[in-house]
This record gives C-alpha cells, structure tokens and sequence, in this order.
C-alpha cells in the first residue's frame, strides 16, 4: 500500500514511523510502536472500506457513526 500525503491519516502514519527512528529508550520506542500500530490500524480499516463499498464508503462511514436509535428509526421507515 502507498501512502498518500494529502491524506491526514497517511501523514500521521508517515509520522510515527519517522518518530520510530529517532526514540532512544526502550520505554519511549515501545510508545511509538503502539502509536504506530494504532494509526495503521485506522488507516487499513479506512482502506479496506474503501475496498469494499466504493464511492459510497464516507456515506457508510457517517451512516456507522449514527446511534443505534436512529438506524432503527430508518430502518422502520423502508
């Protein structure tokens, strides 16, 4: 996967792995792998919606963040 650096996420994981070459202690390395970890995980689960609904994958995304409530609510309405 390439990284694009117009993309927020991409620059944030861009970001920790260049942190990951200047940590010194163990401790503080550790922190930024977990940094690292966490905002490649992000970045693949956006990748993968992507993948897998298309153009519509930012209407997906705010349709996921909706309260349960609300979706039944919709749901009901079909």
């Amino acid at each position: 996967m390439r990284l694009n650096p117009s993309e927020a996420l991409h620059s944030r994981l861009k970001g920790n792995l260049d942190d990951l070459v200047k940590v010194g202690d163990h401790d503080n390395y550790i922190g930024k792998i977990n940094d690292a970890l966490s905002t490649a995980q992000a970045l693949l689960k956006q990748e993968w919606e992507v993948t897998k609904y298309g153009a519509f994958a930012g209407l997906v995304k705010r349709l996921k963040m909706l309260p349960s409530r609300v979706r039944r609510w919709l749901a009901t309405r079909r």
